[in-house]
């Protein structure tokens, strides 16, 4: 998904809202926000979520959450982008996602040779003082797209590549909503913890976008993380995971939460 898409959909807000006792947040909780504006992680403070992401290396002011740091573009390496890492990191962020979907165009998109060479370059860097993210792949199962793409990757890094976790995405098709496409990234999640340990054995793994969202079906989206989030939270080696995305009628409306935003804050 477009990191810039979720700008469209974007209303400020400042009032925080004040959720019951038994949503009120869960210590290292796995679940994550994926968020553009601060003022729409203000609704989760005190609930499940305990990390949020913006496909960046600058918060952007958040707080009440670990912030996690991403390059989600090589071209996007510089020294500003140094900078707000090592800020990232004397502030406590102790993860730093790497690229994002460089499997397809439109996003980083790399090569596995040339992400390789970059990673290596632009991410090592910062190894151990954070630990790092392999590049974020897409679901595709498009020739060289996917986990194909990672394989490429590991093996074009030769061992070189200071992986620590492997982030992963997922998008439903269109014609999968509620409760079915719960079931189909379940079965899709299960393969792909297989592959990853062929390729990246043990490492944990990070669902860092679920993307099955239907703005106007609340219904559907309520559907699917009761399907999904007990799955998630019982897989051992899937350390973290953050549905797409927090975003004014998805998650949250307002300064409140929708119906799929109550369930997501919930335990």
């Amino acid at each position: 998904m477009k990191p810039s898409s979720l700008l469209t959909t974007l209303h400020f807000v400042n009032a925080i809202f004040a959720l019951p006792t038994h949503m009120r947040r869960v210590a290292g909780s796995k679940r994550g926000l994926i968020y553009q504006s601060v003022s729409d992680t203000k609704p989760f403070l005190n609930t499940n979520p305990s990390w949020a992401y913006n496909f960046g290396t600058s918060s952007g002011g958040l707080t009440g959450f670990e912030f996690v740091p991403q390059l989600a573009l090589a071209s996007q390496y510089n020294s500003g982008a140094v900078s707000n890492i090592n800020t990232a990191i004397s502030g406590g962020s102790k993860y730093l996602l790497g690229y994002n979907e460089p499997d397809i165009p439109g996003q980083a998109s790399l090569s596995p040779s040339q992400a390789a060479t970059d990673f290596q370059q632009q991410l090592n860097q910062f190894s151990p003082r954070i630990q790092l993210g392999a590049p974020a792949v897409t679901s595709s199962t498009g020739s060289g797209q996917g986990l194909s793409w990672l394989s490429q990757f590991a093996t074009a890094c030769a061992g070189n590549c200071h992986i620590d976790f492997v982030p992963l995405h997922w998008a439903a098709s269109p014609s999968q909503t509620g409760s079915a496409a719960g079931q189909a990234f379940i079965a899709y999640m299960t393969m792909a913890i297989s592959r990853v340990n062929s390729i990246f054995p043990g490492k944990p793994i990070w669902v860092t976008e679920i993307d099955a969202s239907s703005a106007s079906n609340q219904a559907a989206n309520t559907a699917f993380l009761q399907t999904v989030l007990p799955w998630l939270n019982g897989q051992g080696q899937i350390a973290r995971y953050a549905y797409f995305a927090d975003v004014q009628g998805n998650l949250v409306s307002g300064s409140s939460l929708t119906q799929t935003g109550q369930v997501y804050a919930s335990s």
